[in-house]
This record gives structure tokens, sequence and C-alpha cells, in this order.
């Protein structure tokens, strides 16, 4: 019986406009920049067949090809603005692949801004993918952040919500999870045919590791950042 291969895309969503932090994937974390660290990530893991990034910036594509990925169209403008997410960029990079002749079975999503992202993570999504239609990275939700204790408010009053947060019991708490985007993977054509990956059969995997969880979205976070980073290489 002849088994054929499946194709591994991983693409790296990273536009040119942050409001955040100015050039943020451009902005240098120890040796390498925010997008040549994820870069070096997806290489390590040493089972991608194709390392694409998704850019509207010619700055970003030069740093790409710098660091060995590929890059060999920007990303359109309608797929550009912050008020989209990344789904339509990322079929779009698909489409124009497909164009190319680059075929792929599967592919990953990884954000350039989870700087600490473990080979181990990635290695162990690809053996899930392999069973269901999708997988994503969760956090298993431990404090008054749970949907039972979440509160609104009404006439400048704060609404409690199932439960009262002063008698918090995280021991108690229902098993729920908090979606992040440290690495999101599905079959492609899930992601071509479908609204969602989450209409299609979802899988998961937990991270706990608080410093894989760091993500960079502020400057505030690239201080946060740069400081593990400093005392993890010394």
């Amino acid at each position: 019986m002849i088994t054929i291969k499946k194709k591994y895309l991983c693409i790296i969503p990273a536009r040119g406009g942050s409001k955040g932090i100015p050039n943020k994937n451009l902005t240098k974390l120890g040796d390498n920049s925010i997008l040549g660290n994820t870069i070096l990530q997806a290489q390590k893991a040493n089972f991608f067949d194709y390392i694409h990034v998704s850019t509207d910036s010619l700055d970003i594509k030069m740093e790409a090809l710098e660091y060995g990925a590929s890059c060999e169209f920007l990303r359109p403008k309608e797929f550009s603005n912050d008020t989209i997410g990344t789904r339509e960029a990322i079929k779009s990079s698909i489409s124009s692949l497909r164009k190319l002749g680059k075929y792929f079975d599967y592919v990953f999503e990884l954000q350039p801004t989870y700087v600490f992202r473990k080979t181990e993570t990635l290695n162990e999504i690809k053996k899930i993918i392999e069973k269901y239609d999708a997988v994503v990275t969760v956090k298993i939700v431990r404090d008054t952040g749970h949907p039972d204790y979440i509160c609104t408010s009404k006439g400048g009053l704060l609404i409690h919500g199932k439960e009262l947060p002063d008698k918090f019991n995280r021991h108690k708490l229902r098993e729920k999870y908090a979606v992040i985007g440290l690495a999101l993977a599905s079959k492609v054509e899930v992601v071509m045919n479908y609204d969602s990956i989450f209409q299609s059969k979802c899988s998961f995997y937990e991270v706990d590791n608080p410093i894989e969880m760091l993500d960079i979205n502020e400057k505030d976070d690239l201080f946060i950042c740069r400081q593990v980073y400093k005392e993890l290489n010394n």
C-alpha cells in the first residue's frame, strides 16, 4: 500500500502597520527580529514543507527572505487593515500559492508575537491535526475571568455573574478554556470552505507554560519579553 505524504504549510501573518509598537514585527528581541524569531521556530519544527510570510510591507518581505522564509507576493490591501482578522489573508495566500502550483494538505498559522513558542508544541499539534479537521491552542481559565465570574454593568453598578467574585474558589471551577493565538492548525480545505475552523471537527492543545503564552502587543509586553529573554539566555 502506497502512503502519500501529507504536505504542511506554515503561514506567518505580519502586517506592516502596528499601533501599539511601530514596526513591531521588525523589532529586535535578542539577536533576532520578532518575525525572524517565529520563522526560526517554524524551521526548527522541521516538518513544514513551506514557510510563507503574509505581509503588505516590502521591509517585512525582505526580512522574511533574509531568514529563509518565502514571500513571493504581498498581501492585498483589502486584507491588510487592523479591523480584519487573519482568516481572509490566510485564504488569499493559499489561493495565490495554488496559482503558483503549490498545494498543501494542512496549514498552520503562527502569530509572530508569541516569541517563546516551543518546538514541542508545534510537533504535538501536528500529531493531533492528523486526527481532526482543526486544532487551536488554548489556556485553561483559573481566575475570575472564568465565565461563571464574569461581570456586566448597568447604570453605573457592577452586576455579578453566576458566582460572586468575592467568593471565588478555583477548586470548584468548571473546566473552561480560552483560545490563544499561539498556533492554529487546520486542513487547508477547512480554511477555504468554512466560515470558521470552529465549524469543523476542531480539537485543542492546552498550553500551560506562562512564558510560552507571552504575547507582544504593547510596549509593556515587549519590555517584559525582553527581560524574560535576558533571564533565559544568561
